[in-house]
C-alpha cells in the first residue's frame, strides 16, 4: 500500500526516531496528520505505548531496516497483505489453559510471528519449535530466545515434491 505524502514527510522529517523497536515522533502534529500516521504504523503492526518513558510506537520487531525501505519504495505491506495478525494475549492464555501446556511438552508453532504464543508456551516450560516464513518476524523470535529451534521457511520457493525436507535452518 502506497504511504500518504503527509505520513512519509513526517517519517521522514529529521526529527522523526525509527531505532530499534520503536518509531517516535518528538513533535506536534496535526492531528488528521497524526490520524494517518496511527494508521499506516498500525497497519505495518506497531502499537501506541503513551507511557511517559516510551511515548511512541512499538514494534514486535526491529522495525528500523524494514522502515527505511518502506520509505524508499514510498510503500509499506499491511499486517492482511503479510497474512499475519499477532494473536491477542487472553487467546493465547485460554489456548494453552486448553491444551494443558506443561513442563517438558513439544510444542510446534507453524506459523510463529513474533513469538505471541512462543514466549507464553515457553514460560509454561514448554520445548519449542517453530516455523515462520518472514525473515524479520524470525529475527524477532530469536530476540525472544525461548524456542529450542527456529526454522525460517520460504515455502514461496518451495518445490512442491520437495516440502518435508525442503525447509532451511536460519
Amino acid at each position: 500500500m502506497e504511504i500518504p505524502s503527509g505520513v512519509y514527510d513526517v517519517l521522514t522529517d529529521e526529527r522523526t526516531v525509527i531505532a530499534g523497536d520503536r518509531v517516535q515522533i518528538p513533535f506536534e502534529l496535526d492531528h488528521a496528520v497524526y490520524e494517518q500516521v496511527n494508521k499506516v504504523l498500525k497497519e505495518i503492526g506497531g502499537r501506541w505505548d503513551g507511557r511517559t518513558a516510551v511515548r511512541a510506537h512499538v514494534f514486535p520487531f526491529h522495525v528500523e531496516a524494514f522502515m527505511r525501505a518502506c520509505l524508499a519504495s514510498r510503500e509499506f505491506p499491511t499486517r492482511y497483505e503479510q497474512g499475519w495478525y499477532p494473536t491477542p494475549p487472553r487467546v493465547v492464555d485460554e489456548m494453552l489453559a486448553q491444551a494443558g501446556i506443561r513442563e517438558v511438552m513439544s510444542v510446534l508453532e507453524p506459523s510463529a510471528g513474533t513469538g505471541s504464543i512462543v514466549g507464553p508456551a515457553a514460560e509454561c516450560g514448554a520445548i519449542i519449535d517453530c516455523v515462520e516464513i518472514d525473515e524479520r518476524r524470525v529475527a524477532a523470535l530469536r530476540e525472544q530466545d525461548a524456542a529450542r529451534r527456529i526454522v525460517h521457511a520460504d515455502f514461496l520457493d518451495l518445490d512442491p515434491l520437495d516440502c518435508p525436507t525442503a525447509t532451511a535452518e536460519c
